[in-house]
């Protein structure tokens, strides 16, 4: 599959952060994804856990705000 980032919001390395890291830990990234739509918890709250999560399981990934819009 070819990478591109034409046509597209969130960087094609983004995505396959979130793959590897779905593959490597599923239970805690479905976890992580359900409160991404848990009306509950605050928007920045969602976004937090998430970032702290990802850094904990690899520290060089880069994530900023702009794919929770697309996810």
């Amino acid at each position: 599959m070819e990478k591109t980032t034409s046509d597209s919001f969130v960087h094609w390395s983004n995505m396959d952060d979130l793959v590897k890291y779905a593959e490597e830990k599923p239970a805690e990234v479905s976890r992580l994804w359900s409160q991404l739509y848990d009306e509950f918890i605050s928007v920045s709250d969602k976004i937090e856990r998430f970032r702290k999560k990802r850094k904990l399981f690899n520290k060089e990934i880069a994530l900023d705000a702009l794919p929770f819009g697309t996810y």
